[in-house]
């Protein structure tokens, strides 16, 4: 006993399948054409063809129009400003939204950047300004202990009787 499907074209051979799917898809496409002319004939106002529409009259499911490029171009060829999907419309509003955020946070970024980095500025002169500072007291009080030095080792005259208040511990 044979089973019933083994007579359908798909089961026949591979050459049959792909003929089997070709013949589909042309059906198809004529399908949705022969739909989209009668809608131009009706004098159908092209913003209000919908893939729902053009779907139920032609009798082609909704997916495979949305699925198959060559379909879906047709619809749209009509209506131009049909999306993929609906969904698509509301992602691409909201990637260029993001896309504009991301361009102003970037921009805040850069200026807050350079705002610290005129602030590390600021404080890099004000520490090196007290790097050459304390360098000058360094150099200062080195040279007074030279002087001091100098001063007790010289000869000319009592060293108390010059700096009194100095030379006592």
């Amino acid at each position: 006993m044979s089973s019933p499907k083994r007579n359908r074209p798909q089961n026949q051979s591979p050459d049959r399948l792909i003929e089997s799917r070709k013949a589909v898809a042309l059906r198809n496409y004529e399908a949705v054409r022969v739909t989209l002319q009668a809608l131009r004939h009706r004098k159908v106002a092209p913003e209000t063809v919908t893939i729902q529409m053009v779907a139920h009259e032609s009798g082609v499911s909704m997916a495979t129009i949305y699925r198959r490029n060559d379909l879906f171009s047709l619809v749209q060829h009509l209506n131009p400003h049909l999306q993929r999907r609906p969904v698509e419309s509301v992602y691409e509003k909201e990637a260029a939204r993001l896309q504009q955020e991301l361009v102003e946070v970037r921009k805040e970024a850069h200026y807050y950047q350079q705002e610290s980095g005129l602030a590390k500025l600021g404080d890099r002169r004000l520490q090196q300004e007290n790097v050459q500072l304390r360098k000058q007291v360094l150099d200062l009080q080195r040279q007074v202990t030279r002087l001091e030095e100098r001063l007790t080792s010289c000869t000319c005259g009592n060293a108390r009787d010059q700096f009194p208040r100095q030379m006592k511990p």
